[in-house]
């Protein structure tokens, strides 16, 4: 599974030196290749983050944490409780600390196999670490510590995405209006997400192929393809964007499967559009995800000789309750403007997260002073904080395009100080007004 033989032994000391004795000193060794985005280090990434997973009581949102809080993976295991209580909280560092001590050696082999099966199978195990994970998604409470990936990595990583979603029964010329809407968002440099159910999902898939990739988020694993009839359209999807899930292959499946997909769908998007749907039914997860990841809502404006169908009573719903943004075909120009802003908004977010522990505690990673930080009036972004906000496409104020270097704060404040101004409401109330003042209040020097 490891392309190379001196970074596979670093894999097999490191797992030893956990297995063996849970007090012991991260080595050397181990700490060499626990996070990064070459093929080594995605591997090992995914192969531990499967593994935690794995242990009793810990959960989808624990190891996110982990991943979140621990820029080399493997210094979990060294963690007093008190620091484990600090980034995973009280609950979950009972059963992690319990695990990592007494299950840890069963897990990590299994979590081995598992990674070697997807290789074999020519899938890749993707993990939150990685620079080609989905940026937005990283961004919910519990995204998926690894996902597992046929198709196009870049298209995963691409920060411009919307989800086209809808009722699995759809008018005739509802399926018109999905195809055409995922084709006016493709056209404009967006990626179109959706579920490849029948119905309204496919329209939206199908449309977004005559431009360019989609993106297709499953409930099952990638060695069942559900619908069946579905089949050949994710061959196309696969071969001009991606097929992705965070169930492993051989996973039996549950019907719970579909609604936690949504969330991926919701999480990964900068806007949800709903094109038909009931006032019940699994689109409604989507809408509620994205309502709690403060995504776009975006409704395509009912056809007057079909207002009246079943297919709209969700939309009319979401619409005269203002939660939803109605459009027609007009209206484009200022959705990709709506859209832009949401980004901004997102990538705010996104660098607050890189500044704060996973549970608001502030990381001293990014605060580090001395001869190890640093320069004064600069804010450079280490590997973890690439991950996490940067290289995915965050932050693209002309600072950070390819290997990211220094970044000169006073500039970064007055480009994040306008954007405060345009959006002042909402960024305020998510608290990023305060965050901006702040750093402003250090007085960084300006670049001499």
């Amino acid at each position: 599974m490891y392309l190379d033989r001196d970074a596979g032994d670093d894999r097999d000391r490191a797992r030893h030196s956990l297995a063996n004795d849970s007090k012991a000193s991260a080595s050397a060794e181990m700490l060499s290749w626990a996070r990064g985005s070459s093929a080594v280090n995605r591997l090992d990434d995914a192969t531990l983050l499967v593994a935690l997973g794995r242990l009793p009581g810990v959960g989808t949102r624990t190891v996110a944490n982990v991943a979140r809080s621990f820029p080399v993976l493997a210094a979990v295991h060294e963690e007093d409780e008190a620091g484990l209580v600090a980034k995973v909280g009280k609950r979950a560092a009972t059963p992690l600390r319990e695990g990592l001590a007494t299950r840890w050696a069963p897990a990590l082999a299994e979590a081995e196999r598992v990674i070697e099966r997807h290789m074999t199978a020519g899938i890749t195990p993707l993990p939150i670490t990685d620079d080609a994970y989905p940026p937005l998604l990283r961004l919910i409470g519990d995204p998926p510590p690894v996902l597992y990936v046929r198709g196009d990595l870049s298209v995963v990583a691409n920060p411009k995405t919307v989800a086209v979603v809808g009722t699995r029964d759809p008018t005739p010329r509802g399926m018109g209006v999905a195809r055409k809407i995922a084709t006016r968002f493709a056209h404009g440099g967006y990626v179109v997400v959706s579920g490849l159910a029948t119905g309204i999902d496919t329209a939206g898939h199908e449309g977004a192929l005559e431009v360019g990739p989609t993106v297709a988020v499953l409930g099952t694993a990638l060695d069942k393809i559900y619908p069946a009839e579905n089949r050949g359209l994710a061959e196309r999807i696969e071969g001009q964007g991606a097929l992705i899930t965070e169930y492993p292959l051989g996973d039996a499946g549950r019907a719970t499967n579909f609604v936690a997909r949504d969330r991926i769908q919701a999480g990964m998007s900068l806007a949800v559009i709903p094109v038909q749907t009931g006032l019940v039914g699994g689109t409604q997860h989507t809408i509620r995800f994205a309502t709690e990841a403060r995504r776009l809502l975006l409704c395509p404006r009912p056809l007057e000789d079909e207002a009246g169908a079943p297919s709209y009573e969700g939309i009319w719903d979401l619409v005269r309750g203002g939660r939803a943004r109605e459009f027609a075909g007009d209206d484009y120009g200022d959705l990709f403007e709506a859209l832009r802003q949401k980004r901004l908004e997102l990538e705010m977010l996104a660098w607050r997260q890189t500044s704060l522990g996973s549970h608001g505690h502030r990381d001293r990673r990014s605060s580090r002073k001395g001869k190890d930080g640093p320069p004064e009036g600069q804010l450079t972004f280490g590997s973890n904080e690439v991950v996490a906000a940067a290289n995915a496409g965050f932050f693209r104020l002309g600072a950070l395009e390819g290997d990211p270097g220094p970044v000169d704060m006073a500039e970064l404040l007055d480009a994040l100080e306008s954007v405060l101004d345009a959006e002042a409401p909402s960024l305020d109330e998510a608290g990023f007004g305060g965050v901006v003042r702040a750093l402003r209040a250090r007085r960084f020097p300006e670049r001499g």
